[in-house]
């Protein structure tokens, strides 16, 4: 039962279908906010990650909604906001609409999380902590639309990364690449884990390397990487990984999906091949690739023989010390890690 100090209610929903990262980033958030002493609540259409949000201390309360029809849920969210009189309402789904805002604004002032201004939302703030947040003409969507402009937060500088992740000290990179990491996303819908790991533990030169597969919670293929891992002592595979920060400073590269793992990447200084595979990640490899700080590999659904053009790009990058340097120095200096922290000083 929550007190009647300051409340932050999170609306958020993850799936096999959309992945973890809408949960886990307003996790972040909300370990800032209890921090600072505020507590928060959780609301998820389905109980996916209702298990984990509870284990990291918050309250959680399942709406057993469709999550693609916010709209259809306001009634019975109506009962749950009346009660826990919130101050700061942080919504983070795609399927938001601009009635759905409006509705949640009757209860409190809200926060956006963003990746794609879609239209112009019409809360008290927007965060887009992405690359290219900044790049983003929200003022002309919002004109356009005839909505007040709202506070904006973009950039790296508010990616809300766990504590773990805050103000690393300087990569030290080593002359021979013999750790990768491999991050696929909470889901992996497009099973490029599995895929890799077979393509891989068909090659005949692996002694010198040992790949690091991270299985998120919603990977249905755990069983088969793990089958593929007995048989070949090059790939191993991690699951519930307590301290991801120093699994991945233990590593020399990475490969990984162009969502929020970029900025946790970026914050411990790994340099990474990055590839897409939905159209809301475009955009932020795209922008990685343009700015130099990361090394794109395409899109994953366009791609005729995509393991091989990921593994051509590593082994470009494993090449290249100097190149490994200057990337890891450019990804520490984009994000210090601390921005869940800075977000969470505008909601107050």
């Amino acid at each position: 039962m929550l007190s009647k100090e300051p409340v932050i209610i999170f609306r958020a929903d993850g799936n096999p279908q959309i992945g973890s990262g809408h949960i886990m980033r307003c996790l972040s958030i909300a370990d800032a906010a209890r921090e600072q002493g505020i507590e928060n609540c959780f609301l998820t259409a389905e109980d996916f990650f209702a298990a984990i949000i509870r284990e990291r201390g918050f309250a959680c309360e399942v709406l057993q909604t469709d999550y693609r029809d916010m709209d259809a849920e306001q009634k019975k969210l109506s009962v749950i906001l009346e009660k826990y009189e919130p101050e700061s309402i942080v919504a983070d789904s795609y399927f938001v609409t601009p009635e759905y805002l409006v509705f949640l604004s009757r209860f409190a002032e809200v926060t956006y999380i963003d990746d794609l201004a879609s239209f112009a939302y019409p809360v008290k703030r927007v965060v887009n902590y992405n690359i290219y947040g900044p790049d983003l003409d929200y003022a002309a969507l919002y004109s356009k639309a005839g909505v007040p402009l709202p506070q904006l937060l973009l950039g790296p500088h508010y990616a809300p990364l766990r504590r773990q992740f805050q103000n690393l000290p300087p990569r030290a990179v080593r002359q021979k690449v013999q750790d990768i990491l491999v991050s696929t996303g909470g889901a992996d819908a497009q099973h490029i884990a599995l895929q890799l790991a077979q393509y891989l533990s068909g090659q005949g030169s692996l002694e010198d390397v040992q790949y690091h597969f991270v299985a998120g919670a919603m990977n249905a293929d755990l069983p088969a990487l793990q089958a593929i891992a007995r048989q070949c002592a090059a790939i191993r595979v991690h699951q519930n990984v307590q301290n991801m920060a120093r699994l991945m400073r233990q590593c020399d590269l990475a490969i990984a999906a162009a969502g929020s793992t970029l900025y946790e990447l970026c914050a411990c200084g790994v340099p990474t091949v990055t590839y897409a595979f939905a159209d809301n990640q475009l955009l932020g490899m795209r922008a990685f690739e343009k700015q130099g700080v990361m090394v794109g590999a395409g899109d994953v659904r366009s791609l005729h023989i995509p393991l091989e053009v990921i593994t051509s790009r590593v082994e470009e990058v494993s090449l290249n010390y100097k190149n490994r340097k200057r990337l890891a120095s450019k990804m520490q200096r984009l994000v210090d890690g601390s921005g869940a922290g800075r977000i969470v000083n505008y909601i107050r």
